[in-house]
């Protein structure tokens, strides 16, 4: 698998976590001393600040509008996802969500996430 394929695989296992409710399981897929910016603003850093920011979230569940876009840096890449949310609420609410991944020991870990709400 490339590094690209890597960061489209831990992108598109970000989604389904989040779909299926399973925050620990989300979060696991970020750095340490990751960075998450909310569509509302809201900032966490650090695992544990993460969790407790999406396990205070909203549930929606979304899907991509389109394949992630992945571009490479050397060792970092980012993703911007555009989505959709589907079920309720707010059903039809969208946004872009851009994410810097890197490798930690060998494995792809999300290490910023900037959400947009569009709609």
């Amino acid at each position: 698998m490339t590094d690209a394929e890597a960061v489209e695989t831990l992108v598109r296992d970000l989604v389904d976590r989040w779909n299926a409710r399973e925050i620990p399981r989300v979060v696991a897929l970020f750095a340490e001393d990751a960075v998450y910016v909310s569509g509302a603003g809201l900032v966490a850093q650090g695992r544990t600040e993460i969790e407790r920011l999406l396990s205070d979230a909203q549930p929606v569940t979304i899907r991509l509008d389109d394949s992630p876009w992945i571009r490479m840096h050397g060792a970092a890449a980012t993703a911007i996802i555009r989505w959709t949310a589907v079920a309720a609420p707010p059903e039809g609410r969208s946004g872009i969500t851009s994410i810097v991944a890197v490798p930690v020991r060998g494995v792809w870990r999300i290490a910023q996430v900037q959400n947009t709400d569009v709609a």
